[in-house]
């Protein structure tokens, strides 16, 4: 089709056109005129590697839903009138993106937006118009070092990424997304701390915090006020305590601390945890084995184990090898920590509800098993135990153990 010399015919066929796709179109370098697309619906510009410019024209296209950049690699802005797609409701962005243009904001239909791994260093401040927009992804993004204050007036936001940036900080107005249940910000080198805003996220269900390498210090006692978080993520960071009030969290069911090696001592826990994975130093944390086949070593009086899984590795019992009623090759060659500083609150139990427990390099008593009645997967690495874990019937009713 000749773009710039069209004959009626082909404008009455352009003006009831609903999907355009024009993916690989190498020599494609700028759009044409697109103001004869009134019905257009879709736009597909995929993989278009030599296109460098989007024509204004395209803010005439009303009824576009879906525009389609992906792979436009020569492709490193947008023209303002995008902000006139009213419809718009997904976009695919073009990977060398640069900069998001100033009417932005005003894409007031779009629902999902995915700029992960982009170029970009900055959002506009216009973005908090993107009233119903629910999920948002700026993973990736490395140039990005902070979030407008606008932030907060994406209402209607249910999942949010903001992992592997340069963030420094949140705002303060982030207490504001009120509808969010996604929260992933792993990979964050420059935070420090979660602020306190964050308990006001009232529907927050996942909080990832993984790997926030210099996130230290106390988490913020207004995490009780989460009641529908479900998932708690803290490991690979520096935190030295979690607030009493982690107990109020009713919906809690897995909570994962691995490699927190300032990390001293856990509070009460809630009754639905399910599975708790704490370790103090990867470094010192082994993969644990199975047991199957019977060993040499003497085992207590007490009924077969009938956990499917059970992994131990280096864990002592008052400077012993730990002795069960199941029996287990030692894992042989490895040195032992001499020392752990690191211990549950005293004189309490671990939750019933526990279905996986995982814990390395801590200090643990035989009470805080005694009422595991429903565990179906332990693993110890390098643990410190006082007194032995008495495996009751109680604790023994679960599945047969699994074959390797």
């Amino acid at each position: 089709m000749d773009w710039l010399e069209p004959n009626q015919s082909m404008i009455r066929v352009a003006s009831k056109l609903k999907v355009l796709d024009l993916s690989n179109c190498e020599y494609l370098m700028r759009t044409p005129d697109l103001s004869t697309l009134v019905s257009l619906e879709r736009l597909i510009l995929e993989d278009c590697r030599n296109l460098i410019a989007i024509d204004p024209s395209i803010g005439k296209l009303k009824l576009l839903t879906t525009l389609n950049l992906k792979g436009c690699n020569s492709l490193q802005e947008l023209p303002e009138e995008i902000g006139c797609l009213q419809a718009l409701t997904e976009i695919v962005m073009p990977n060398m993106l640069h900069e998001l243009p100033r009417t932005f904001g005003n894409l007031q239909s779009l629902l999902t937006f995915d700029v992960s791994y982009r170029l970009i260093s900055k959002l506009p401040y216009s973005i908090g118009g993107l009233v119903k927009l629910r999920r948002l992804n700026l993973s990736g993004c490395m140039k990005i070092e902070e979030l407008p204050y606008s932030f907060g007036e994406l209402q209607s936001l249910v999942e949010l990424d903001l992992s592997s940036t340069s963030l420094g900080y949140l705002p303060d107005s982030i207490g504001n997304l009120k509808q969010l249940k996604i929260l992933r910000m792993t990979h964050i080198s420059r935070i420090t701390k979660l602020p306190s805003v964050i308990g006001l996220m009232e529907k927050l269900e996942e909080l990832d915090a993984s790997r926030c390498y210099n996130l230290t210090g106390k988490i913020t006692n207004e995490i009780w006020k989460l009641s529908c978080l479900r998932i708690l993520d803290l490991s690979y960071t520096l935190l030295s305590s979690l607030p009493t009030t982690l107990s109020y969290l009713s919906n809690l069911q897995r909570l994962k601390l691995e490699s927190c090696p300032e990390l001293q001592q856990l509070p009460r826990l809630p009754s639905t945890l399910t599975c708790l994975k704490w370790t103090a130093d990867t470094d010192k944390f082994y993969e644990g084995m199975r047991f199957a086949q019977a060993s040499a070593l003497p085992s207590i009086e007490g009924p077969p184990l009938k956990l499917p899984r059970v992994e131990l590795s280096n864990t002592m019992h008052d400077r012993r090898l730990l002795r069960s009623s199941f029996d287990f090759d030692f894992f042989a060659g490895q040195n032992l920590p001499s020392s752990f500083d690191f211990d549950f609150v005293p004189g309490q139990n671990l939750p019933s509800s526990l279905r996986e427990l995982e814990l390395g390099n801590v200090t643990i008593e035989s009470r805080n098993f005694s009422n595991l009645k429903n565990l179906s997967t332990l693993r110890l690495a390098s643990c410190v135990m006082s007194g032995y874990i008495s495996w009751t019937d109680e604790l023994m009713r679960g599945p047969e153990l699994l074959p390797n």
